[in-house]
């Protein structure tokens, strides 16, 4: 069975000014959720990825929750 990407958007909405979009793929605990829970391609796993730890760079997203 082929897994089904959770969220697919163009490039330019991944973006660390988007907070609510970012919230959904930080766990409770504040770490960034592995594929394995997204179901995200690498591509759009490792955009997320740097949107995050830039948003947390500039304190829009806390590092721990």
């Amino acid at each position: 069975m082929r897994k089904i990407p959770q969220y697919i958007v163009p490039k330019n909405e991944i973006s660390w000014k988007n907070i609510e979009l970012l919230n959904q793929y930080i766990n409770r605990f504040g770490s960034i959720k592995p594929r394995k829970y997204t179901w995200n391609n690498v591509t759009y796993q490792k955009q997320f990825r740097q949107a995050i730890i830039r948003a947390r760079e500039l304190w829009l997203i806390p590092y721990i929750k």
